[in-house]
C-alpha cells in the first residue's frame, strides 16, 4: 500500500503516463449530426470540434476528434477547419 505521508512522494508512480494526443486542426460544426449508432460523436452547430486523426480504426471513412469533453470519431462533411 503506497505511503501518502511521506513528502515527496506520489502514490500514482506505478501509472504510466499517457501523452496527450496532438490537435491537428480545429474545426467548427455546420450542421447538426445526430448518429444512429453510440460508436460515433453527436455534433452540434457552431460547436469547436478538435482533430486528433484524419482516419478511423471504426470508419475509415470518419476523423477522430473531441468535442464537450467527448472523444469519438465522425464525418469529416460536418465541420470546417477554422484553424491548425
Amino acid at each position: 500500500m503506497p505511503n501518502h505521508s511521506d513528502s515527496g512522494s506520489d502514490w500514482d508512480d506505478d501509472v504510466p503516463t499517457v501523452p496527450a494526443p496532438k490537435i491537428l486542426m480545429v474545426g467548427r460544426v455546420v450542421r447538426d449530426y445526430i448518429p444512429e449508432s453510440n460508436k460515433y460523436l453527436t455534433l452540434f452547430q457552431d460547436e469547436l470540434v478538435y482533430v486528433f486523426k484524419q482516419s478511423s480504426d471504426v470508419d475509415p471513412k470518419c476523423w477522430e476528434g473531441e468535442t464537450r469533453g467527448e472523444y469519438g470519431v465522425f464525418p469529416p462533411e460536418y465541420i470546417e477547419k477554422i484553424a491548425t
